[in-house]
């Protein structure tokens, strides 16, 4: 992965800078090959598309749907995560929901990926990765989507 420098600008700065790092990780992984080869649409936003701006917002904690609103004209998300068209909130629930059971298997393989070509280092004494993650599970069974227009 290439090394970033950072230096002093009077250029515009963004809070979540740190999606261009997100976004090497997921150029790293080829998210495009590993998920439209398995899920590929005929016309539309592409499924990696998607999955990039899910990991892209949920790096960022924006955990929720309608949260990706803000970011469908944003210049620097589209660039850092390589997304030719960050979908609304509707479709990418919709998508999402369809797709679901589809990606399971490629985003196993994602992760895996992710480990072996970042060269993360293996504990010597039984063989695993250590990693950091930070979760947030919302139970919303009880709730029903708006509806779409």
């Amino acid at each position: 992965m290439a090394r970033f420098k950072l230096k002093e600008s009077k250029k515009e700065l963004t809070s979540y800078a740190g999606l261009s790092l997100i976004g090497q990780c997921l150029e790293a992984v080829n998210v495009e090959v590993m998920v439209d080869g398995r899920i590929p649409v005929s016309q539309g936003i592409k499924t990696s598309d998607l999955v990039k701006t899910t990991v892209g917002l949920l790096s960022i904690g924006k955990s929720d749907f309608e949260a990706v609103e803000p970011f469908r004209e944003d210049r620097f998300f589209k660039k850092a995560l390589d997304v030719r068209k960050v979908p609304g909130s509707v479709w990418l629930r919709q998508r999402l929901d369809r797709v679901s059971g589809s990606l399971l298997e490629p985003v196993d393989d994602l992760s895996i990926r992710l480990i072996e070509r970042t060269e993360a280092p293996i504990t010597p004494h039984k063989g695993y990765v250590c990693l950091d993650m930070d979760t947030f599970v919302m139970d919303q069974s009880g709730t029903k989507p708006p509806a779409s227009d």
